[in-house]
């Protein structure tokens, strides 16, 4: 019995376009910094054309439904390897992946005009897929996010993967293949619905990852300072609620920098506001690395930036010394030296609430500027009385 190849491949193929144009509209919606989509929906097309080609075999001439097809499924699966490069920021091995179709398509033009045979037609078909469809896996388990969305594509290439394999492997042994592309072998019956399912749910799978990524690069510059990186001031506040709440509830101390870049507004009068910007985020990145992971780093706006930590006094003054350190040691030359003036706040009170504790910080803040600038205060926090507030001490420490 022969299937029916307009049911099984043509029908499925026609959807195949249809993703493409979803997935080229998705690709409209994606910021520049996330690439490959637009390759994923030329695949899609691509394998689309290529199924209705082979729908037409024994009705299309063979240059068509024979070296058309194969090529065009080759082109669209490189498209998708090219696109999962891309989209997952990894080299473009173009000339490989471009020699691997060049040589597909010779091996099939060969032994389709030259040596007419279907096995060596099938093994050239194998040998390309399982190294263009194996590279798209390897990316997605090596690269992609831990989320379904990269699960459920892995594993939809890899039931292609091991369809391909077993199809080239059998057409080898006897009993299992009649050398015709449309027969009721149970191996290419399985090839069929197999290539029929992975061709739309690869197009799926692709929609699910660009978006999850789009999701996740939303929530990003939701939560970002977008210049720097660093956490933004919302984001800080809640964070550090949290953080101050357990911390008093527990007994132990809570600190709070602001720190504030020295003289930030000549550096953009003298050198313009580029290098106002880099020197934003040489300073960021400095202070990532001397704070570490234990603390909450954000910018509240301009050259000013706030640290909230589980620290004591002293650590406090530790981590506030090593930062100044480092900001003032000039590590890149093409950057003019600056410093900067910090603030500190310390409290166990079970009273406190963050947005006090920030403004006893930016107290110490103005008295550190007002010594000389490049320079630490650090004020403790004192118990809330009726008359005062969360005032500062009147001792504060100072570290010039």
């Amino acid at each position: 019995m022969m299937l029916d190849s307009l049911t099984v491949v043509m029908i499925p193929a026609a959807m195949s376009i249809v993703l493409s144009g979803i997935l080229f509209s998705v690709s409209r919606d994606m910021p520049l910094d996330i690439r490959g989509v637009t390759r994923w929906a030329w695949g899609s097309f691509a394998v689309g054309v290529s199924g209705i080609c082979f729908g037409g075999r024994g009705v299309f001439p063979d240059w068509l439904s024979i070296i058309v097809a194969n090529i065009g499924l080759l082109a669209g699966v490189a498209l998708w390897l090219w696109g999962t490069q891309q989209f997952y920021e990894r080299p473009e091995a173009k000339r490989l992946i471009a020699g691997v179709v060049v040589l597909g398509s010779a091996g099939i033009v060969w032994g389709t005009l030259v040596v007419p045979s279907y096995y060596f037609r099938l093994g050239v078909m194998t040998a390309s897929l399982l190294y263009l469809y194996g590279g798209q896996l390897a990316l997605i388990v090596r690269y992609g996010f831990r989320h379904f969305s990269s699960a459920f594509l892995a594993a939809i290439l890899s039931i292609q993967i091991i369809v391909i394999a077993v199809r080239g492997v059998t057409a080898a042994l006897p009993g299992f293949s009649s050398g015709e592309f449309f027969s009721a072998d149970i191996i290419q019956i399985v090839y069929f619905i197999t290539y029929t399912v992975v061709s739309l749910l690869l197009a799926v799978g692709y929609v699910m990852v660009a978006t999850q990524r789009l999701n996740a690069a939303l929530a990003w510059h939701a939560t970002r300072d977008s210049l720097t990186g660093v956490l933004n001031r919302r984001v800080f506040s809640e964070i550090c609620e949290k953080e101050l709440r357990r911390s008093v509830e527990a007994r132990r101390p809570f600190s709070v920098f602001i720190i504030d870049l020295d003289h930030f507004k000549s550096i953009n009068d003298r050198h313009g506001h580029a290098m106002g910007d880099t020197v934003l985020i040489d300073f960021c990145r400095k202070i990532e690395k001397a704070i570490g992971p234990n603390a909450t780093f954000a910018r509240l706006g301009g050259e000013e930036f706030v640290i909230g930590a589980d620290l004591s006094d002293a650590d406090a003054i530790e981590l506030a010394g090593a930062i100044r350190a480092s900001v003032a040691a000039r590590s890149n030359p093409f950057l003019p030296h600056y410093t900067c003036s910090i603030g500190i706040a310390t409290t166990r009170d079970l009273s406190a609430t963050l947005t006090k504790l920030m403004a006893a910080a930016d107290d110490a803040l103005y008295l550190a500027k007002r010594a000389g600038r490049n320079a630490i205060k650090h004020g403790d926090f004192p118990q809330e009385t009726a008359a005062s507030g969360p005032l500062l001490r009147s001792s504060t420490l100072t570290i010039p």
